[in-house]
């Protein structure tokens, strides 16, 4: 019978511990029922004895743990690649066929059956588009979704056009069974197809690219959301709140691709040439453009703002053009004075008639519609995608300026030094002497623009 025993365990060093430990062990049964004594060495043996035999436990380590163990999966069968979701469960993609599947493929019967099913799509395919009287073959765009139910172990699919952004079928579909909506329409069944896309891609995102305006697509219903709890208020009709909204757009901000390809460079040459402004009217076009919703308030306090800068800069421009022809008129005007004052020359001109380039094509502009005004911005995006080209454009007359003032003040310091007299190989030491005095001018002049400009 199972008997209560209470005794004392030695410790290592043969002492006997300070408290008891109960312990349960089944002993062979006995005339005496229970022992009222501590038990002496015989016993205490005995019972390691009966623990030590009875126990299912071991000892271990966690170098012998093979929880994270790689095992040797089956060969899939020729033609497939395997893909792996973020969330960490496996799809299957045969290019040649176009087929995308989360059955296992490396099992034989099932990926030859599956081809068998696929034949047979692709038999009742084209079909469909000799009847349509549209024959052709699947584009490079077009793929197959297969898959079994589980239930009836009957084959299901789909087709998904990336270039439309479409799901088909090779049969009719009845919108209501697709829908849901007693009384379907157009539009709903576009919205319906729209979202049946946008979940195959959330489910099949490790072979296929995006489009290139599919983030720009996501901030504008995000931006939307929160214009619509704006104005609607209890009744808006965006998914989202404008609290998960507002962390989406952070999110998508922070997940921007910091690296710099060759354009990023150029780009950057561009507006450290242009003393920053071309970043300053990036600024100011992005916060009219930004949203890509053009208020008429925005456009037309934007372009009048502009008409003032190139007025005010073709004035300027004109008066250091006077300065650098007084300057070439004096007598003993050799180079590198003479070269400097030409180039600023140049480059008053270049400032000049850019200014009265962009007067001439904006000054009716300030009253456009806000129509007008975003048919604008889209045409500056329609090579590049960015407004940065416009930026660099709209800020050449002040660009061609600065550098003209620059070069200006590069003749006369040149004059100056070469006025002084440094020994031998005075003419060599004032060039350079002026040089580095013209240098030290454009580098003030470009920290007082940065200062002006984003201070």
């Amino acid at each position: 019978m199972s008997t209560s025993t209470s005794s004392r365990i030695p410790d290592s060093h043969g002492s006997s511990n300070a408290e008891y430990c109960n312990l349960k062990v089944n002993q062979p049964q006995t005339r005496t029922e229970e022992f009222e004594h501590e038990p002496n060495d015989a016993s205490l043996a005995q019972i390691s004895v009966d623990i030590e035999h009875k126990s299912r436990l071991s000892a271990t380590t966690p170098l012998r743990n093979s929880r994270y163990t790689q095992r040797k999966l089956p060969p899939l069968c020729s033609g497939w690649k395997q893909h792996i979701h973020p969330d960490g469960k496996p799809y299957y993609r045969n290019a040649s066929r176009k087929i995308l599947t989360e059955l296992d493929v490396s099992d034989v019967e099932e990926e030859k059956e599956m081809g068998q099913i696929y034949e047979e799509l692709i038999a009742r395919y084209n079909l469909a588009m000799v009847t349509q009287q549209e024959p052709g073959t699947l584009s490079d765009e077009t793929e197959i979704y297969l898959t079994r139910n589980t239930t009836t172990r009957e084959w299901e699919y789909y087709f998904v056009d990336y270039s439309t952004e479409d799901v088909f079928w090779v049969e009719k579909m009845d919108l209501r069974r697709l829908i849901g909506d007693r009384y379907p329409t157009d539009v709903n069944y576009h919205l319906c197809l729209l979202r049946n896309y946008y979940s195959h891609i959330e489910n099949f995102p490790c072979h296929h690219t995006l489009p290139r305006d599919a983030e720009d697509n996501l901030r504008a219903a995000l931006i939307f959301t929160c214009a619509d709890h704006l104005t609607s208020g209890e009744d808006a009709t965006s998914p989202w709140t404008p609290e998960s909204a507002k962390c989406f757009l952070e999110m998508l901000d922070s997940f921007r691709d910091n690296t710099t390809t060759f354009k990023d460079q150029l780009y950057g040459s561009g507006y450290r040439s242009c003393f920053f402004s071309y970043q300053y009217y990036q600024r100011r076009l992005d916060d009219v453009w930004g949203s890509k919703i053009v208020s008429s308030l925005g456009w037309q306090r934007l372009v009048l703002a502009l008409l003032k800068e190139w007025s005010d800069s073709n004035l300027l421009a004109t008066v250091t053009l006077s300065a650098n022809i007084a300057f070439l008129a004096l007598p003993g005007i050799v180079n590198p004075p003479r070269f400097c004052s030409l180039l600023s020359t140049f480059l008053c001109l270049r400032s000049i008639l850019s200014g009265l380039h962009h007067v001439w094509i904006h000054r009716f502009r300030a009253e456009a519609a806000p129509a007008t005004a975003s048919m604008y911005f889209q045409q500056a995006e329609r090579f590049t995608g960015t407004l940065k080209p416009l930026a660099l454009f709209l800020a050449l007359p002040i660009t061609s300026l600065l550098w003209g003032l620059c070069w200006f003040a590069a003749a006369v310091a040149a004059v100056a030094a070469q006025a002084v007299s440094w020994g031998m190989g005075g003419q060599l030491l004032g060039n350079v002497a002026g040089i580095g005095v013209a240098f030290l001018i454009v580098l003030v002049l470009m920290l007082m623009v940065y200062g002006f400009f984003f201070t």
